[in-house]
C-alpha cells in the first residue's frame, strides 16, 4: 500500500516538473542578442580534449566578440604545450599557474582581467554548440536574469558514462521547470554571467565545494533570477567507479553545504525541496526492495522497476542526438534497478559529509 502511494506521489512530482519545463519552453523568447563575451576556461590535465573545446568555441561564435582567457592550473601532463600550439592559431590569453590553485581561485584571478560585460565560465572538457549557446544568449538577454547555464549530455562511451547521461537527463528535468521562477543551481560546465551582478556577490567563494550553485543562490538573494537552458552541451564524465564516486560525493556534500548556508532561498522556492524529497524517497524504496529480495515478491519488484524505467525513458530521449541512438534505451532498466539506488545511497553519504564540511569550511579553506 505504502509503495503504491509513493509511486503515485513520485509520478505526480515527475509530471509537474515535465509540465513546468514544457510551459517554460513555450514561453521562451528568441532574440538576436550577440554581445561581446569574456570566456574563461580553467584546465587541469586536459591535454586530449582542450583543443576541441577551444576550436569548437571559435567555430560557433564570431571571434571578434570573444575575449578568451585559458588558465593552466599547473597540469602535470602536456596541457601547457598543447595550449602554446593553440595560441598560434587562436587569439587568447594563457595564464600558467606556478602552483595548483584550484578552479575557484584560478577563475576569480582570471575574471579580474576581463573587460566584457558578459563573463562565461567553460570547463575544458565541455563542448558548446550553436543551439545551446543560442538559448543561453536568449535567456541572458532578459533584464532580470543574471546567469544562465547549460545542462549536460555525455560524450564518453562505456556503461558508467551511459548511466551518468541518464542521471544528467534526470537532473536536467528536475531543474528545468524552475526557469518559470528561478533555478536554484547552475551547471558549472558552462555558465554565462552578467558582469555587475557577479561582482556584486564578490565573485566565487573559495570555501564552497560547489561554487557554481553557491553563486546562483547568492544572486537569488540579491533579487536576480537564474536559468537553465534545455538544449544540452557535450561533456566528459568520470569513466571509472573511483572518479564517479568522488564526483557524486562532491556534488551532494556541496549541495548540502549550500542548503545550510542559504536556507531561506530554499524555503522561498520550496519546489526544489519538494522534487528532491520525492526522488530521494523513491530511491529509498528502490533500495528497500533490493535488500528485501524475495520477501517483497517478484511481481511487486517488477512493477516498481517497470514504472520507474518507463518514466526514466524521458531522460534518454531529451539527450539523444538523433533517432539512430534509440537503441540506448536498453540501458534504462539497468539505470532503474542498479544505478539509481546506488546514486541515492552515495548521495545520502554525501549529504552527511556536507554537514561536516559546512562547519569545517565556513571560516575559510579551499572547497575543492
Amino acid at each position: 500500500m505504502l509503495d503504491n502511494i509513493i509511486m503515485i506521489f513520485f509520478a505526480g512530482v515527475f509530471l509537474i516538473g515535465l509540465g513546468l519545463t514544457f510551459i517554460d519552453l513555450l514561453k521562451r523568447k528568441k532574440s538576436n542578442f550577440n554581445p561581446e563575451i569574456s570566456i574563461i576556461i580553467p584546465t587541469y590535465k586536459n591535454e586530449k580534449i582542450i583543443s576541441k573545446t577551444i576550436s569548437s568555441l571559435f567555430s560557433i561564435y564570431p571571434k571578434e566578440k570573444i575575449e578568451l582567457i585559458v588558465i593552466n592550473d599547473c597540469s602535470p601532463d602536456n596541457t601547457k604545450e598543447v595550449l602554446k600550439k593553440l595560441q598560434k592559431k587562436y587569439d587568447f590569453l594563457l595564464i600558467n599557474n606556478e602552483k595548483n590553485l584550484g578552479k575557484v581561485k584560478s577563475v576569480n584571478k582570471a575574471i579580474k582581467k576581463t573587460k566584457k560585460d558578459f563573463i562565461m565560465i567553460l570547463d575544458s572538457d565541455s563542448i558548446l554548440n550553436k543551439k545551446s549557446l543560442r538559448e543561453v544568449l536568449d535567456r541572458i538577454s532578459q533584464k532580470n536574469v543574471a546567469a544562465v547555464s547549460c545542462r549536460y549530455r555525455v560524450l564518453d562511451n562505456g556503461v558508467i558514462p551511459k548511466m551518468v547521461n541518464l542521471e544528467y537527463g534526470m537532473l536536467g528535468m528536475v531543474n528545468g521547470g524552475y526557469n518559470l521562477f528561478t533555478a536554484i543551481s547552475i551547471w558549472g560546465g558552462c555558465s554565462l554571467y552578467k558582469r555587475k551582478p557577479l561582482f556584486d556577490i564578490g565573485l566565487f567563494k573559495e570555501n564552497m565545494i560547489v561554487e557554481d550553485m553557491d553563486s546562483a543562490l547568492n544572486l537569488i538573494e540579491k533579487g536576480w533570477k537564474v536559468q537553465q537552458v534545455f538544449s544540452p552541451m557535450d561533456t566528459e564524465v568520470p569513466k571509472d567507479l573511483k572518479g564517479w564516486y568522488k564526483q557524486k560525493i562532491r556534488w551532494a556534500s556541496g549541495g548540502m553545504q549550500c542548503f545550510l548556508k542559504h536556507p531561506k532561498v530554499f524555503l522561498i522556492h520550496p519546489l526544489t525541496i519538494f522534487y528532491y524529497f520525492a526522488y530521494g524517497l523513491f530511491g529509498v524504496i528502490m533500495i528497500y526492495y533490493l535488500l528485501q529480495g524475495s520477501k517483497i515478491g517478484v511481481v511487486n519488484f517488477f512493477q516498481m522497476t517497470l514504472f520507474f524505467a518507463l518514466l526514466s525513458s524521458i531522460y534518454l530521449f531529451i539527450n539523444l542526438k538523433s533517432i539512430k541512438e534509440i537503441w540506448k534505451i536498453i540501458y534504462v532498466p539497468f539505470f532503474s534497478i542498479i544505478y539509481y539506488p546506488i546514486f541515492i545511497a552515495v548521495s545520502g553519504l554525501g549529504f552527511a559529509i556536507g554537514v561536516k564540511k559546512y562547519f569545517q569550511l565556513k571560516k575559510g579553506g579551499r572547497g575543492w
